[in-house]
């Protein structure tokens, strides 16, 4: 993987191997990442089933700690302080949203994560998704009426994300563990 700020999907080659094991690159496998992230198991048990994940055909003999939390976010940006979108949460919005903008069914695609987040990125405004995000960030303001406020504010509560765990944590721990 290189080490540019930005990748580019049109330039660079998307990774799939690591060490020279095969590294499985496919987006559900980086969505069941942030499950395994926020599941209640060991630091030690999520280590092994991020290698297991990742890995499947054999381990790397060098530390892939770094070359996965650079796969997962290859654009080393920081999380938003007030989270818009939840994976899991968010499933069927995200699966109806891609379907709507590019006719792709996430169900039988096999997509390179990058790509995924990439299209994810690029959904267009008329998309569920997107209007669901419009919701959960609008500012409410003292020029709209009561009723455009509580209109806004029901919306929110309905549209609102569970609290989850952050992944910093497990990154530093699994760097540690090897």
């Amino acid at each position: 993987m290189s080490c540019k700020s930005r990748p580019s999907l049109l330039t660079d080659t998307l990774p799939v191997t690591f060490d020279g094991q095969y590294f499985n690159s496919d987006f559900k496998a980086a969505l069941l990442f942030f499950d395994i992230l926020e599941s209640d198991k060991s630091e030690e048990e999520k280590a092994i089933e991020v290698m297991d994940l990742f890995f499947p055909k054999g381990k790397p003999k060098s530390d892939p700690s770094y070359f996965i939390e650079r796969f997962i976010n290859p654009y080393g940006e920081k999380e938003e302080s007030k989270k818009v979108m939840d994976f899991r949460h968010d499933a069927g919005l995200i699966y109806a949203s891609f379907y709507q903008s590019y006719g792709i069914d996430l169900t039988t695609i096999k997509l390179h994560w990058w790509c995924f987040l990439e299209l994810l990125k690029g959904l267009s405004s008329d998309t569920i998704m997107q209007k669901v995000i419009d919701i959960r960030t609008k500012k409410i303001s003292t020029k709209m009426s009561p009723e455009e406020r509580q209109s806004i504010v029901r919306a929110q509560s309905y549209y609102s994300l569970p609290d989850s765990s952050d992944g910093e944590t497990f990154f530093s721990r699994f760097k540690k563990k090897g």
